[in-house]
């Protein structure tokens, strides 16, 4: 049976790489935090969800809390792999578990913390990416659409675009450099690099990022232009976010500080988070209850 006044907030935070969780009373008092797999509900809704358990149980055990007690707590879920504009979670989930429980985009819980509430836009630059704003109460969105045909500028992308490039070199399309020279080596044979590629995750291709940030920055020629091509196209998503009437931006994701020298921010002003996504799930999760 559900108490009339939730005791616990419980706030998500759920990327292509990991999903951590925290746990606080109900004056936002850190009592827990967990951390556990991939939570992108458009590449595995399943595996998602059971990130979401995982890094949630681990948080109530770090604060001394039955796990059972869920249906004493609101929880705010953000997500990847959802809708930016329209953010729902597959309906087979069982969401009666918590007492309240409000479903976002990671993009949106990561605004909140790094805003503290205000308006503003964030560029998440991580195994995706995504920009996002909000403006007087409006939402924009920028990419956010999968690792198939989105992630713009990511880990994911620079990973999947330096074994594009290097297979070129294998067949004779471009010249080596010794950035594929040392990617080839690494993945081996044509034939070992697609049989790696086929089940290869969004969060595998991202492995290869920091090495492709490494050459760029040292003068590889191929690495350079694949990271010049990425930051091309995060440059577009800014442009979009500024247009929205952002003034200011957040750069975040584990990539965000590589690329922020690549980048081009014409006028919006780039300013460092207040908080994190944690912070900004757990907000929404009180505002939700009338505790925030």
């Amino acid at each position: 049976m559900k108490t009339p006044s939730p005791r616990w907030l419980l706030g998500i935070d759920g990327g292509g790489t990991s999903c951590r969780a925290r746990l606080t009373d109900g004056r936002g008092r850190l009592l827990g935090e967990g951390r556990a797999g991939s939570a992108n509900v458009f590449s595995d809704p399943d595996a998602s969800w059971r990130a979401i358990e995982l890094a949630g149980s681990i948080a109530y055990r770090e604060a001394g809390i039955d796990p059972g007690e869920r249906r004493h707590t609101a929880a705010c879920l953000g997500l990847a792999g959802l809708d930016p504009l329209d953010p729902r979670a597959p309906a087979d989930w069982p969401l009666e578990m918590f007492h309240s429980c409000v479903v976002e985009t990671d993009a949106l819980v990561a605004l909140r913390g790094a805003f503290a509430g205000e308006d503003g836009a964030v560029l998440v630059i991580g195994t995706g990416s995504v920009g996002f704003a909000i403006v007087g109460g409006r939402r924009f969105a920028v990419g956010g659409y999968g690792a198939l045909v989105s992630d713009e500028g990511s880990g994911n992308w620079l990973g999947r675009e330096a074994v594009r490039q290097m297979l070129w070199c294998v067949d004779g399309r471009q010249a080596w450099s010794p950035f594929t020279h040392t990617l080839r080596e690494k993945l081996g044979s044509s034939q070992n690099t697609i049989g790696w590629a086929r089940s290869a995750t969004p969060a595998d291709f991202a492995r290869l990022a920091p090495d492709v940030l490494a050459a760029a920055s040292a003068g590889d020629e191929t690495a350079t232009a694949i990271v010049r091509h990425g930051a091309m196209l995060l440059d577009g998503m800014i442009a979009r976010l500024a247009r929205s009437g952002a003034k200011r931006i957040c750069l975040l994701g584990g990539l965000s500080i590589s690329m922020a020298s690549w980048l081009e921010f014409g006028d919006i002003a780039v300013t460092q988070p207040r908080g994190d996504a944690l912070d900004g799930a757990i907000r929404l999760a009180g505002q939700a209850i009338g505790a925030g």
